[in-house]
């Protein structure tokens, strides 16, 4: 549990806290309306830059906080443990275009990015029209 001492400006951090397990790596999968997150460790905030418009969903329980601006979202977690799954659903036009995990020790990683939603033409190097060579796709099938 997380308190403030109003009149000190301090937080307080539970103990537990201390336990809780490090941050090995953070995986992002997005597109098509939904923001999945495959956590290895726990994450006590995620900073996700972003450029679009969206409505955010929040898809997990209260021990989860979302503060969204014009180019950021901060996930905040209070929680002891984190979930991996879909965090959130969104509406409108999202890129990510860098997110940064850091645990309840100060440790911070950078997270892997996945827009699951480009399509094959969006993960080659030109389109239908322009192309006149055989290409490689980069992404999976």
């Amino acid at each position: 549990m997380i308190r403030h001492n109003v009149k000190s400006s301090r937080v307080i951090i539970d103990p537990a806290y201390n336990e809780t397990e490090l941050i090995a790596s953070v995986k992002i999968t997005y597109g098509d309306g939904e923001f999945i997150v495959d956590v290895k460790g726990n994450v006590a905030v995620l900073d996700i830059k972003y450029e679009g418009n969206i409505i955010l969903d929040p898809q997990l329980n209260s021990e989860y906080y979302f503060k969204k601006s014009s180019r950021s979202i901060l996930a905040l977690n209070t929680a002891l443990e984190t979930r991996s799954g879909l965090w959130f659903k969104y509406k409108g036009t999202l890129k990510i275009l860098q997110c940064r995990a850091s645990d309840w020790h100060s440790n911070t990683v950078n997270a892997t990015i996945e827009n699951n939603s480009l399509g094959y033409w969006g993960k080659v190097g030109s389109t239908w029209e322009s192309s006149n060579v055989w290409e490689t796709y980069k992404g999976k099938f």
